[in-house]
């Protein structure tokens, strides 16, 4: 009889102690989520209930296989029956979800998602028992009906005697003209939806300002929003008083508070395209509509053209909230689902068969890169952030990342309606009318001439080893151990192609992310300091090597544009390659894995801050400060 109960048992432990091991392999990721922020609190209070759960039910199966005692069957019984008693202790109630017997685990605020084909979380469910979808196929979750985990008060979207929002103009400041610039709230209607965006002077974008090479002009700013903002120069070489950094990102200005002004003194030493922007919470305030741009011009410096045309890039999803405690979508950005085109859904561009545009084009979005191109028509790259490029070249697409600009020309010799796209999303058209205007022809340009200070150098820079040194990483205490499932390896690109994520591919993961949960890092090498406990001292007039790692190991590897204020720079190598064409910028670009090293001219003394243009990995902390001094 002891031999048949010995038997029993340990077949009938053994079997049920396996399922339950299952049961914990399932349930303890979860919980570990819960812990470390991705969660309820209910599941974030049962972590060691289930550890110790797992683990007894370990020892009982190792106890009924090895030891043939009865006692040690006993034994291994009653440990699996008290693990049973464990995982009861920690799992959240189970419900039936409609005549498809759908489960729906009850997580407290563990966004609405799918595992093995169950849905859990804080699903929406109609009236049959099924879950809600919105729009875009994405299931909603009960509270507030909107895709984010987070509760709490979100920016107004009250539309409710705004005026619809206008068109840019253009305006010509001379030197040493004043301007009267500001923000306020306007109305426009995107995918039929009402929106209540930001404006500057009811524009969005926002005035384009017009100024000659060498000019200054006065900009006085009157903030007409609820919340207190600040105008951020991008690009200009100026005073680092007028650059629009509040005093707690290490700048300069006090921000502008509801109903008062500043006056910016804003000088334009460089010939090319530029840009106005916030800089607080540039995750909303920009995606709703402040910025504009600046396009300084110089007699005689750029081809002759038929006309000249500005595409603003951007994207917005209209649904979708911005709460006011925090920034959300920290992980990958928040990526719009509508694309827009100087503020229009369908942009649409009128041209004279013959003619030679030249389009000046900058990307205000918050995380989308652009690989611009014109349906059967070459682009001849000339100029980007800051002036012309080095060798002007005959491109098929342009990759322009968030706060880059890029300059091209197009001539269209053919008549019809031609596609402007980035991959397989349409940006607008070009619709070229017949004519009996003959394409000009231009050679390729060379303007070594403005690069003189690096090329005399070159050698010797490339030679010399980094000044600094910065790595690109990321700090995911809850996903710290799904570490080897979210790294992708120096040889594979993420999710995208060309270590470029052209869309959010991690959907239901990024929306769980904020600027708690989330630290995007860059890592000072030699001092193992990060973020805004970096601080340089540059010497004014040096031209200081940089070299910038983007760690394709790290736990989410993806692309990040580095702004640096005040000055210019210019890449030199990429992954140990010279570069062949040189350009002034004022942001660089890194896909996954690359390296690249970069030359900072310090032409401009004070204070300033450097920063990934991803609007919510600064927020999420991807930020620090420098000095230039004599």
């Amino acid at each position: 009889m002891k031999k048949s109960l010995k038997e029993k048992l340990g077949v009938a432990g053994v079997v049920v102690g396996a399922v339950l091991m299952f049961t914990h392999m399932i349930h303890l990721p979860l919980i570990l989520l819960g812990t470390f922020g991705f969660g309820g609190s209910s599941m974030s209070n049962s972590i060691w209930i289930q550890a110790i759960g797992a683990l007894l039910t370990a020892i009982s199966i190792f106890l009924l296989v090895k030891d043939k005692s009865l006692k040690a069957k006993i034994v291994g019984t009653l440990m699996v029956l008290i693990g049973f008693i464990f995982v009861f202790l920690s799992t959240p109630n189970v419900k039936t979800a409609g005549p498809n017997h759908d489960l729906s685990v009850s997580m407290a605020d563990f966004p609405c998602h799918q595992m093995g084909g169950v849905w859990m979380g804080t699903c929406l469910y109609d009236e049959n028992g099924d879950v809600v979808f919105d729009d875009s196929g994405n299931p909603l979750n009960v509270s507030g009906n909107t895709l984010e985990e987070f509760t709490g008060e979100t920016f107004s979207n009250d539309v409710t005697g705004l005026p619809e929002v206008k068109p840019t103009e253009v305006v010509f400041l001379n030197d040493g003209d004043t301007y009267n610039l500001s923000a306020g709230y306007v109305k426009q209607t995107i995918d039929g939806v009402d929106m209540r965006r930001l404006a500057y002077n009811g524009m969005i974008p926002g005035p384009t300002i017009k100024a000659e090479k060498g000019s200054k002009a006065t900009v006085v700013f009157t903030n007409s929003l609820d919340i207190p903002t600040t105008v951020h120069a991008h690009g200009l070489r100026g005073e680092s008083q007028y650059d629009g950094v509040p005093k707690d990102m290490g700048g300069e200005q006090s921000p502008v508070q509801p109903g008062e002004s500043f006056t910016y003194q804003w000088e334009f030493p460089d010939t090319g395209l530029f840009w106005y922007h916030p800089h607080m919470r540039t995750d909303y305030t920009t995606d709703a509509g402040l910025q504009g741009n600046f396009w300084v011009t110089e007699e005689g410096y750029w081809n002759d053209v038929n006309r000249e045309e500005l595409l603003v890039l951007d994207d917005v999803t209209p649904h979708e909230p911005f709460f006011i405690e925090k920034a959300v979508k920290t992980l990958m950005g928040r990526f719009g689902t509508i694309i827009l085109v100087n503020n229009e859904e369908n942009y649409q561009l009128e041209v004279a068969q013959g003619e030679t545009i030249r389009f000046f084009m900058t990307n205000t979005a918050n995380v989308r890169p652009f690989d611009v191109s014109i349906q059967d028509t070459a682009l001849k790259l000339v100029g980007s952030d800051i002036g012309r490029v080095e060798q002007e070249q005959l491109v098929d697409g342009i990759i322009i990342s968030p706060s880059e600009r890029y300059i091209f020309e197009t001539t269209f010799e053919d008549v019809g309606t031609f596609k402007i796209m980035s991959r397989d999303r349409t940006l607008g058209f070009v619709t070229v009318i017949l004519s009996q205007k003959s394409p000009s022809e231009s050679a390729l340009r060379n303007s070594t001439e403005d690069f003189v200070v690096i090329k005399d150098n070159l050698d010797a820079l490339l030679s010399k080893p980094a000044d600094k040194k910065l790595t690109i990483d990321i700090d995911m205490p809850g996903m710290r151990m799904m570490d080897g499932m979210m790294s992708h390896g120096a040889d594979h690109a993420p999710h995208g192609d060309e270590g470029i994520e052209w869309e959010d591919e991690m959907e239901m993961m990024n929306q769980m992310t904020d600027s708690d949960n989330v630290t995007w890092i860059l890592r000072d090498e030699e001092t193992g300091k990060e973020n805004q406990d970096i601080f340089w001292s540059l010497e004014k007039d040096s031209l200081t090597k940089i070299e910038i790692y983007n760690d394709p190991n790290s736990m989410h590897p993806m692309q990040h544009p580095i702004h640096f204020h005040g000055q210019k720079m210019v890449v030199i190598s990429r992954n140990g390659e010279p570069v062949e064409s040189l350009q002034w910028e004022d942001t660089v670009f890194l896909r996954t894995g690359e390296k690249i090293e970069v030359i900072l001219q310090a032409t401009n003394e004070g204070e300033w801050l450097a920063h990934c243009h991803i609007n919510e990995h600064a927020e999420a902390g991807m930020k620090f400060n420098f000095e230039i001094i004599e």
